[in-house]
Formats: structure tokens, C-alpha cells, sequence
């Protein structure tokens, strides 16, 4: 290690050193804290923890503000920078949207997806349950199939959902609702059912 250290890096040993230090200090802290079996704080006790560091509360709200911004704020954010979401994204969010609410309004049953490895459209998942083992293969009770499409030339994306059972469309209409509010202008929607009535 040098004994001489140039002025202008004085600024930076000085805060990367009281980082270290505070640094230390909050693991400490937050160890104990995991130790208690804490898994979540209210704000105000992390307003708290920042108080007893010198860290102002306008700091923590800004840096969480910018860390971890709300829905709202990134939608704000990217209609700014006019930015597009992938359809990939938009894909696996209508993916887990779907298994979630199923999984919430029939917790006791195993909900599962998979993509289909060769499917002429761009994203393709399908929404089943595993039935009983067959002679050699599980046997699949399929739900719903919901694909992407991209647009021969122009025009918006078209998104295929079909359903084959009548308690996905009841346990998921509401989610499709407000999917199909959200991208509106992204997608076109078609809905249809196998089954009769």
C-alpha cells in the first residue's frame, strides 16, 4: 500500500471507506434483524435505522422511488422514453397472470404451463393439469392454449386465447378484462371456447 495518496482521490477513499464502515454497520443490523425471523419492515422503522445513521428520510424515499418504482411510474417512465414492451414480456405476464389466479381460486389443485417447442406462432403456452399416469406418459387435461401472433405487415399483434374448459373462463375473465384494458393498444384479442353449452 502507498504512504502518499493523490489529492484528488482523497474525495473518493473517504466515501468509499465511510461506506465500507456503515456498510459493516447495516449488515449487523439487518443480520439481527434475520435472526429475529423478520422477513418484512414497516417504513418507519427503516426511517428509524437511516435516522441513526445520518441518512435523511427524503434520501430512503428517494432512492426507493428510483430502486424500486411502482407500476404507475414505470409506465409513466417508458411512455417518455416512448418505449415498447417485447412481446415476450407481454407473453410470460398473461402466462403467470392466468396460473396465479387459478392458483388462487383452486389453490388445491396443481396448475401448470408449458410452451410447445414447435408452434407457428411467435409465443404459445397452454394451461393444464396433470391427470393420472398413463402407460407410460401422465396424461394432460389442457385449459386454455393462448398464443401470440405478429402482424402479416402492419397493424397490431393478435393474441388467440382458447379456452376448453368453462372454469378458466369463469376464474379468469376478470384478469383477461383487465389484460385486455392494459394493452389494448398493443393487442387484438380473439376469445373462443371448444366446449358447448
Amino acid at each position: 500500500m502507498t504512504n502518499e495518496i493523490k489529492l484528488n482521490d482523497l474525495e473518493v477513499i473517504l466515501g468509499g471507506a465511510s461506506l465500507i464502515q456503515k456498510g459493516e454497520e447495516y449488515l449487523l443490523e439487518i443480520e439481527k434483524l434475520k435472526g429475529e425471523g423478520r422477513d418484512e419492515l414497516p417504513i418507519e422503522v427503516i426511517y428509524e435505522m437511516a435516522e441513526s445513521y445520518g441518512i435523511e428520510k427524503s434520501s430512503i424515499d428517494n432512492f426507493i422511488k428510483i430502486r424500486f418504482p411502482s407500476g404507475e411510474m414505470q409506465r409513466e417512465t417508458r411512455a417518455e422514453l416512448d418505449a415498447r414492451i417485447t412481446f415476450e414480456s407481454i407473453s410470460q405476464l398473461h402466462e403467470k397472470t392466468f396460473l396465479e389466479e387459478l392458483k388462487r381460486k383452486s389453490p388445491h389443485e396443481d396448475w401448470k404451463s408449458n410452451h410447445p417447442l414447435f408452434a407457428e406462432e411467435n409465443y404459445k403456452f397452454n394451461i393444464y393439469l396433470e391427470g393420472e399416469k398413463g402407460f407410460f406418459i401422465r396424461k394432460k387435461k389442457n385449459f386454455a392454449t393462448i398464443s401470440f401472433k405478429e402482424p402479416a405487415l402492419f397493424g397490431r399483434w393478435k393474441c388467440n386465447i382458447t379456452i376448453e374448459e368453462p372454469f378458466f373462463a369463469e376464474a379468469c375473465k376478470d384478469k383477461l378484462s383487465e389484460l385486455k384494458d392494459r394493452f389494448s393498444n398493443s393487442l387484438k384479442y380473439k376469445v373462443i371456447t371448444t366446449y358447448l353449452i
